[in-house]
C-alpha cells in the first residue's frame, strides 16, 4: 500500500476540506487505478472535481453534465483541463471522420420515423387503417430506436430487444417484434446514410455514431466525469474511450440523484460504472445545502448522509394547501411530483398578482399539442371542449392500457390533461389557439419571483425556502411497478427533501370539507389526481 503524500493544501476557497474531500485528494496523488466517489446531494461534488482538477498531472478531461454549467466551469478550471459535455467530445470525433461540415437537425429522424410507420401500417394493414394505426406505429418505432441506441441494444438480439421493451413499457402488440426490430435497423442505416453522405446529425448521434462506427475519441490522461448515475449507457462509452491507455477516470455519482431512467438514462449507471471499471469507491457523505431538520427526512431514504459541522437546525413547517398564497414571499421555489397542482397553484398566485412561473416550457408544449389534438376529433367545437378533451382521454387511455407495463404512462397523460382542464377552467378563451397562448405564457426557463417546478426539474437547484407540494404524495405508486421505477420515486423524494438550505414546507391537502368552490367546479379534488380512482370509476360521457 503506498504511503500517502501530504497535500499540496487542506483548505479550498477559504474552507478546511472535509476527511472525505482529503482522502480523494490523497488517491489523486497517490493512488491508482480508477474510482467512483458515492455523493450525497449537496455535497459539493463538482467542488471536488475542481480541487482535483489542480492536483493531477498530465492533460485532462472534464465531462460537464450540459452545456451551461460546461460553460460556467470552463472559467474555474485550470487551463490544462478541458471542459466539455459529452455530445461534444462524440461531435468532435464524427466532425474528424465526416467530409464537409455537420449539419445539426433535430428533426432527422422524426421524419424517417413518420415515413416508416406509414409504411409499417399500409403494408400490415392496408393505407385504409392507416389513421387508427399510425401513432402506434409511430410511438412504438420512436420508442424502439431512442432507447435502442442510447442503450447500445442489438435489435437483432431477440432477448435483448424483448428486454429493453420490457424496461420501458414499449407498446408493440400491434406489430410482430421481428418486423419492429428490422423496421428500427433500416431507420438507423438511412440514418447514418443521411450522416455520411450530407453531414446530417441529431443529438442522440452525436453520442451513438461515434460508438457504432468505432470512432477515435480524444484521449486524456484523466478523465473526470461529473453526475455520472445519469449516463446512459452510450455515454458511458464515449467517455470510457476518452481515457489514453495508462490514464485514470474519476467518476462522480449520487446513486440516490438517479430519476432519469424513463428518458433513456441507465437507472443502475453507477453500478454498472462500478462492476466495469472495478473503481475503488471513496465517500463523499457531508450534505453542505441542508439544515440538519431537512436531513433527518432525508436519512429515512440514505441513512448515510451527514450534516455539516455547524450546520443550523432549520425548519420544517406543515402548511395547509389554502395558505400558500399568503405564505410565499420572493425568491422561493414551489415544487411537486406531478404537473397539474403547480398549474393550478401558478394560475392562482398571479390571480393575487403574484409573479409565478413553471419552469419547463416543454411542458407546455406538451400540454399545448394535447390541445390541438382534442381539436382534431371529429365534430370539434371549442364550446363542448372538455367534453372532447374528455374523449381524447379515454382513447389515449385505452390505447396506453394496450401496452404492457404502461401505468406510469397512463399517470402522466392523466396528470397533463389534468394540468389542461385547469387553464381551461381558470381563463376565458375562445379557441384552442388562445388556450394554447394561455398555457405557453404559464411555463418559462428562467426563474420568477415564485418558481414553480416539478421534481424531475428542481434536481441540482436550491432555495432558502421551499415548498413541496402534495408533500403526501410525493412518490407515485401504480400496478406493476418495476423495481427501478420504484427506486427512482424514492429518489425524487429524496431530490425534493435535500433543495432548502433554510425552510422547508410541506403543503398537506385541505379538510374535504373545506374545498374551494373552484375545485367544485371542476372536480380538481385530490382523489381526481389518483390514477387508481380514476380507472376504478365509471368515465362520464359528457359534461
Amino acid at each position: 500500500m503506498p504511503r500517502k503524500k501530504s497535500l499540496p493544501f487542506t483548505e479550498f476557497n477559504g474552507h478546511e476540506m472535509s476527511k472525505y474531500q482529503q482522502d480523494i485528494a490523497h488517491w489523486v496523488i497517490s493512488g491508482q487505478g480508477d474510482a467512483c466517489i458515492k455523493a450525497m446531494a449537496g455535497s459539493s461534488k463538482t467542488t471536488v472535481l475542481e480541487i482535483t482538477s489542480r492536483l493531477i498531472k498530465g492533460n485532462a478531461l472534464f465531462c460537464a453534465f450540459s452545456k451551461d454549467i460546461q460553460t460556467k466551469l470552463q472559467r474555474r478550471l485550470p487551463k490544462s483541463v478541458d471542459c466539455k459535455t459529452i455530445h461534444s467530445l462524440g461531435f468532435g470525433a464524427l466532425a474528424k471522420s465526416i467530409d464537409g461540415k455537420l449539419k445539426v437537425d433535430g428533426e432527422k429522424y422524426r421524419v424517417l420515423v413518420k415515413q416508416e410507420a406509414i409504411n409499417l401500417v399500409s403494408q400490415k394493414y392496408g393505407r385504409i387503417d392507416l389513421d387508427n394505426r399510425f401513432e402506434a406505429a409511430r410511438s412504438a418505432l420512436s420508442d424502439l430506436l431512442k432507447f435502442s441506441q442510447t442503450g447500445l441494444v442489438d435489435c437483432s438480439d431477440h432477448e435483448a430487444f424483448e428486454s429493453m421493451i420490457e424496461h420501458y413499457g414499449i407498446d408493440t402488440d400491434e406489430f410482430g417484434l421481428t418486423e419492429l426490430a428490422e423496421r428500427v435497423d433500416w431507420i438507423k442505416k438511412l440514418g447514418m446514410e443521411a450522416a455520411r453522405q450530407d453531414g446530417l446529425v441529431d443529438y442522440i448521434d452525436m453520442i451513438w455514431l461515434p460508438v457504432v462506427w468505432h470512432l477515435p475519441i480524444m484521449q486524456y490522461q484523466w478523465v473526470l466525469v461529473d453526475e455520472a448515475q445519469d449516463l446512459s449507457k452510450c455515454q458511458l462509452e464515449i467517455v470510457m474511450r476518452a481515457r489514453a491507455q495508462g490514464g485514470r477516470m474519476l467518476l462522480v455519482a449520487d446513486p440516490r440523484q438517479a430519476i432519469f431512467g424513463f428518458a433513456g438514462a441507465d437507472a443502475y449507471s453507477y453500478q454498472r460504472s462500478v462492476e466495469r471499471l472495478k473503481t475503488k469507491e471513496l465517500p463523499l457523505s457531508i450534505c453542505y445545502r441542508c439544515p440538519v431538520s431537512h436531513l433527518e427526512l432525508a436519512k429515512k431514504i440514505v441513512p448515510e448522509i451527514e450534516a455539516a459541522l455547524g450546520a443550523k437546525p432549520g425548519t420544517v413547517e406543515r402548511i395547509k394547501r389554502s395558505a400558500v398564497a399568503e405564505s410565499v414571499k420572493q425568491g422561493d421555489l414551489i415544487i411537486s411530483r406531478t404537473t397539474a397542482p403547480l398549474v393550478k397553484l401558478c394560475i392562482e398566485l398571479i390571480g393575487k398578482k403574484i409573479a409565478a412561473r413553471v419552469v419547463g416550457r416543454d411542458i407546455g408544449k406538451s400540454l399545448g399539442k394535447i390541445v390541438r389534438e382534442t381539436a382534431t376529433l371529429e365534430g370539434f367545437t371549442f364550446d363542448r371542449f372538455l367534453y372532447f378533451l374528455e374523449q381524447y382521454k379515454i382513447a389515449r387511455l385505452k390505447q396506453l392500457s394496450k401496452k404492457k407495463n404502461s401505468e406510469s404512462q397512463q399517470q402522466s397523460l392523466i396528470d397533463r390533461i389534468q394540468g389542461v382542464e385547469v387553464c381551461y377552467s381558470s381563463y376565458s378563451p375562445r379557441t384552442a389557439d388562445e388556450l394554447c397562448k394561455e398555457i405557453d405564457s404559464l411555463f418559462t426557463e428562467t426563474k420568477s419571483a415564485v418558481t414553480l417546478m416539478t421534481i424531475h426539474r428542481v434536481k441540482g437547484q436550491e432555495a432558502a425556502r421551499v415548498f413541496i407540494l402534495n408533500s403526501q404524495q410525493i412518490k407515485l405508486t401504480y400496478p406493476n411497478q418495476k423495481p427501478w421505477e420504484k427506486i427512482q420515486e424514492e429518489n425524487l423524494e429524496y431530490v425534493a427533501y435535500t433543495r432548502s438550505t433554510d425552510t422547508l414546507f410541506l403543503i398537506e391537502p385541505d379538510p374535504k370539507a373545506n374545498v374551494n368552490a373552484e375545485d367544485k367546479a371542476t372536480g380538481a379534488t385530490e382523489e381526481r389526481y389518483s390514477l387508481s380512482a380514476f380507472l376504478g370509476k365509471k368515465t362520464p360521457n359528457s359534461y
